[in-house]
């Protein structure tokens, strides 16, 4: 696996905390995070990237455990926060290229990674104008481009669609499947679900910090906006394990 959680709990500030959470997403599969705002969608991404410690339970990315190797996790994973900001006096490459370096990338390496990150997300004729100065798609677009930068096995995104028009939108999901193509792990927060069900494998339905559903996103009932009504049983089969 390359995201293990099992009994995870953790305080949360402004919603709900996390509590006795376990799923597993396993390497090259991506988990769509789905729940109403306060679910704990943002809490559970912040947490698996370390910037929330655990109160209970265990967390292993990557092979490495959270609490006890959080700066080996956090070079192993890339994180798209739900509100990425511009760095204020930074041209788009200099942003880019200063998030490289805090990842531990240098010389050509580090050079040749900023490049084909601004192609990539389509920012390379722009990579000289201030990142303060870019609309809120192509902010967001190089917040996606942070958070390729250093080739994490495991990418952690957060509403990835958000404040995006139709063609950004679009432009975003077009990068986010070559990424997925590439073989890495997601877990993807998002407000427009059914727009990335097709990056996913499963899906977890969270709600008040807890885990109400987990499983293939085949098999994601109606109630949570997939097609599937599987029967009582089967639901109580899915959840097994989970409290």
């Amino acid at each position: 696996m390359s995201v293990e959680i099992s009994g995870l709990s953790c305080r949360g500030r402004n919603e709900h905390g996390l509590t006795n959470i376990s799923l597993s997403v396993a390497r090259g599969n991506a988990c769509l995070l789905l729940g109403p705002n306060g679910a704990g969608k943002s809490l559970l991404l912040a947490t698996l990237v370390g910037l929330v410690r655990p109160t209970a339970g265990r967390v292993v990315v990557n092979g490495l455990d959270l609490v006890r190797q959080t700066t080996a996790v956090r070079r192993a994973t890339g994180y798209l926060p739900q509100l990425p900001s511009a760095f204020v006096g930074l041209t788009v490459y200099e942003q880019l290229d200063f998030l490289a370096r805090c990842h531990g990338l240098v010389g050509r390496e580090r050079e040749e990674s900023v490049t084909t990150m601004l192609e990539v997300v389509g920012l390379l004729e722009v990579s000289r104008m201030e990142a303060a100065l870019l609309t809120p798609g192509q902010q967001r677009r190089l917040a996606l481009a942070g958070a390729l930068v250093h080739h994490p096995a495991v990418l952690l995104l957060d509403t990835p669609l958000a404040g995006l028009d139709v063609a950004g939108r679009e432009e975003l999901l077009e990068v986010l499947h070559e990424v997925r193509a590439l073989g890495a792990t997601c877990l993807i927060a998002s407000d427009r679900p059914a727009e990335v069900f097709g990056l996913c494998t499963q899906a977890a339905v969270l709600d008040a910090g807890l885990l109400r559903w987990y499983g293939p996103i085949a098999d994601l009932p109606a109630e949570y906006g997939g097609t599937a009504t599987p029967a009582p049983s089967s639901a109580g089969e899915v959840l097994g394990g989970v409290s």
